[in-house]
């Protein structure tokens, strides 16, 4: 592994400040709310764009490089339970010399990396010890056997992985960030979250930016990227590689697509488990609107529709009173969807079917995509 990533990005790091102003526009109807803000500093404790379970959160786990001799942590990174008594994280964070191989594991040395797994009550933490590694020959991606996973008083529900291929329809998805890195504080070891979108897809990286507001920084490396699966479930899409040393830019994540074929993951990660998951996992009887599709829940079971089967999109549906699948002349809301989002320095949102605007600037206050679950905000 090259120098850039053994020092690659690990925290979510966040300052959101959300206003509401009033505005004219011959668009969408007049927004009379005051001029006010609300700010939510340290990022967040839960995440905003997706419901998790405690279990599902649990399993969001730290992975701490220590001295043998009790000398304290030298090294953290964030990994994600994908399967009972596994875990992915960034190989650079179990392969700390670049040799290519895992550090020692199991048996006393000069360091030992463990798993980190915070209790269900939020206070303290059990440490398990990895019982093997594997590394990924070509890809930034490390898999951890740790059966103590398995086995918690407080136990964990292993998040999913992507297992179908990434397309373009990704590009513009709004995403989770989350870890155990340092915050603007200077505080690390609390799980933290952040929305961001994919900016982009390449070949063996899903790409996401910050935009100087939020990112990624030390301590997050092989922390999960979350998306919503085109299933409606909640899944892990990446685990961070690396990402802009100001820790609000640009970050990298691997894609996790790209290990259907690793043996060890074939070995370990069951792939029938999705068929299990039964309710609406999260989704909401009002809907939302991603990648061209309907996602809701619906007399208790997930629905997800692809627009683009029947020639139309996602928008609000009079009939329905919710975001569903319509014909653009059909929208009320003229395209908006379900997230606010920013026209220049004019934040567009969708309400109850009514599309309304808001000029940030009448409070010196700018347009910023993604200051929570419900999309963009004046700040």
């Amino acid at each position: 592994m090259d120098a850039s990533k053994a020092g690659a990005r690990d925290c979510l790091y966040i300052i959101w400040l959300v206003g509401l102003v009033s505005c004219e526009s011959p668009r969408v109807a007049v927004d009379r709310a005051e001029c006010t803000r609300v700010a939510i500093i340290d990022g967040s404790p839960d995440p905003r764009l997706f419901e998790l379970q405690a279990g599902q959160k649990r399993s969001i786990v730290a992975v701490v490089r220590a001295a043998s001799d009790a000398g304290g942590p030298v090294g953290i990174c964030t990994g994600a339970v994908i399967a009972p008594g596994v875990a992915l994280t960034a190989a650079h964070c179990v392969d700390r010399d670049g040799d290519g191989s895992p550090d020692p594991v199991g048996s006393p040395g000069a360091f030992e990396t463990t798993i980190t797994v915070m209790n269900a009550s939020g206070s303290g933490s059990s440490t398990l010890p990895i019982e093997a590694a594997w590394l990924h020959p070509d890809l930034d991606v490390a898999l951890l056997l740790a059966g103590g996973l398995a086995s918690l008083t407080d136990p964990i529900e292993p998040l999913l992985p992507r297992l179908l291929p990434l397309d373009q329809r990704w590009q513009g998805t709004p995403v989770e960030l989350a870890g155990f890195g340092l915050n603007e504080d200077g505080i690390l070891g609390t799980l933290a979250f952040a929305i961001e979108e994919i900016s982009r897809l390449e070949n063996e990286h899903l790409i996401v930016d910050g935009q100087g507001r939020s990112g990624a920084c030390d301590g997050d490396s092989g922390g999960p990227l979350l998306g919503r699966g085109d299933d409606g479930l909640v899944e892990v899409l990446g685990v961070l590689d690396d990402g802009a040393t100001s820790c609000r830019g640009v970050d990298r994540y691997t894609r996790l697509d790209l290990l259907v074929d690793w043996a060890p993951f074939v070995e370990h990660v069951p792939t029938e488990t999705r068929g299990a998951v039964v309710g609406c996992a999260g989704l909401e009887q009002l809907g939302s609107c991603m990648r061209g599709r309907a996602f809701y829940c619906d007399n208790g079971e997930r629905r997800v529709d692809d627009c683009a089967f029947s020639g139309q999109g996602c928008g609000w549906d009079r009939t329905a009173e919710a975001y569903r699948c319509v014909a653009e002349e059909d929208d009320a809301c003229a395209g908006i969807g379900s997230f606010s989002q920013c026209e220049g320095q004019t934040l567009l949102s969708c309400s109850s079917g009514t599309p309304l605007a808001r000029p940030c600037d009448t409070c010196a206050g700018r347009c910023t995509p993604w200051v929570d679950g419900t999309g963009a905000g004046c700040r």
